[in-house]
Parts: structure tokens; sequence; C-alpha cells
């Protein structure tokens, strides 16, 4: 499949692929779905430490061996839980109840890679070497605990507040609108804020960078869906 554009993913429209269109999940659609999304946006590599943490007894040696020699695409046809997460979720977004037929070895990784792209999944950075990787998020939990976090549900209010949106309408938009929405509210908020201050210092006006330039969605970590912030919008949207 070729490299598809972001371009026009702020629209919500469908993305046209090989299988068919591919549609975007709603903010509403999350309660349902987040826990599925947990399962797709986690890589081999992820899946293989996961199942590593839960083998106290050695009980899954046999399976974790096997996974390491398998590609992820095996590994989701294989284990029911993944194979149940991705079949779901393609139904939804391509709308076909028979999709994942025709998804194999040769388009896998292109269409997951766009699904995650579409919804601001972004896969967990894994270490090959578990001491290392316990190393990494006993880091990760000590930042989030000096740093004040940023939820999803922040970012609603802050839409609702700032550009008038009600929350009913903010449930009809895709994670990637919605995220896109806050983090230009961000800039513009920011922008203002380096003007107020180029009144009084001109070198603080110097390198002011304008409202309007481009977001990249995907050119930092915080800009993606955290595994937390998941679960918090499956409690967001909950009825």
């Amino acid at each position: 499949m070729n490299e598809i554009s972001q371009d026009l993913f702020i629209l919500g429209i469908p993305v046209d692929t090989p299988i068919g269109k591919c549609h975007f999940l709603k903010m509403k659609d999350y309660n349902e779905y987040a826990a599925y999304l947990d399962l797709i946006k986690m890589s081999k590599n992820e899946i293989v430490y996961r199942y590593s943490q839960l083998n106290k007894s050695g009980e899954l040696n046999n399976l974790i061996e096997e996974m390491k020699k398998l590609p992820l695409f095996d590994i989701v046809n294989q284990l029911p839980n993944f194979n149940e997460a991705y079949s779901e979720v393609f139904k939804k977004v391509f709308q076909n109840d028979t999709v994942f037929e025709l998804i194999d070895r040769n388009n896998f990784n292109s269409i997951r890679k766009l699904f995650l792209e579409m919804h601001c999944l972004k896969e967990e950075k894994i270490s090959p070497n578990p001491e290392v990787q316990r190393r990494i998020e006993q880091s990760k939990r000590l930042k989030q605990q000096e740093q004040e976090p940023l939820e999803v549900y922040d970012m609603i209010s802050s839409i609702a507040t700032f550009a008038g949106i009600s929350y009913k309408e903010i449930a009809e938009m895709t994670l990637y609108q919605m995220y896109m929405t806050f983090y230009r509210i961000s800039c513009f908020k920011d922008y203002d804020t380096a003007i107020l201050f180029a009144t009084v210092s001109p070198e603080a006006g110097k390198n002011i960078k304008h409202w309007s330039s481009h977001v990249d969605l995907f050119e930092e970590e915080s800009h993606a869906l955290s595994d937390e912030q998941v679960k918090n919008l499956k409690r967001l949207f909950q009825d």
C-alpha cells in the first residue's frame, strides 16, 4: 500500500485503502473500543514483554519462545484476545464484517500503521532487555509523578471553553480532530502571551512562532494517545 498523506485527516474523511475505505472512530466510540485499542497499539516486542511479566512460574515459556520467532500478524491470529480486538475494530472502521479475511502478511503492517496514525495511537518503545525495560518503566513513573498530567478530558473541556464547541459536538469529532483543535488553541494562546511579552521586551519578540504554524501530532510522544489516556477515554464516554 502506498504511503498515505495525513494532510486531510483533520477533515475526518474516510481513507481509501486496497481493502476498502477506512473510517475514523469518533470520540463517542471509544467507550466500546478502548480495551481493543490497547491491544492493537501493542508491538510484537511489547506483547512478548507483557507475557513475560505474567510468566511467574514458567508455564508460558514455550508460548513466549514461539512468539519471539513469529511476525506480529501471526501472533495476532494465534492469540484469541488480539484476534478479537483487530477483528472487531476493523469491522467498525471498514464497515465490513468480513474485512479481516482480506488482511494478510503482505498488507497487515501497512493497514495497521494507517489505523494507528488515523487514531493518534503510538507503540510503546520496548527494550529487548527486560531489566532495561523495567528501569525505563520506573523512570516513566517518576516523570509522571513530577509532571502534572494532561488528560484527554482536560483537552475536551479546554476545547469547549475556548472554541465554543459543545460536548455533544466534541463527541462527534475524531480523536485526530480533537487533538489538532486542542493544540491549535494552545498555539493561539502561546502566541497571544508571546506578543504581550514582546510589548515589554523587544528581545522576547524575536522568536515568536505564529499561531497558525504547522502542528505535527506525531512529532512528540506526548501528542500520541498513551495507555492511561485510552483507559480514561473509556471511562469518559460511559453512559
